[in-house]
């Protein structure tokens, strides 16, 4: 799909799926929102952090790699920032 879809679909879709999934989660904690894919971070970041402030939660990083899906490194400093 192409960045302008991605974008138009997340807005049109964010107050029926994101947030309520958002707000359910935070009654539970508060949690670590993270980007597993760069590409998806790159095309939505900005929305989403959006849809995070509302909430007084900061931005997702992304813990994607270069040459795979998921750098466990990245996780682990993420959760190591967030975590005091």
């Amino acid at each position: 799909m192409s960045e302008p879809f991605y974008r138009q679909l997340f807005e049109r879709t964010a107050p029926l799926f994101f947030d309520r999934k958002r707000d359910l989660i935070l009654q539970h904690g508060t949690p670590l929102f993270v980007f597993r894919y760069r590409t998806a971070q790159q095309r939505l970041g900005g929305l989403v952090d959006a849809e995070l402030a509302k909430r007084g939660i900061g931005r997702a990083e992304s813990i994607g790699g270069t040459n795979m899906p998921l750098d466990r490194d990245r996780l682990k400093r993420a959760w190591e920032v967030r975590t005091p």
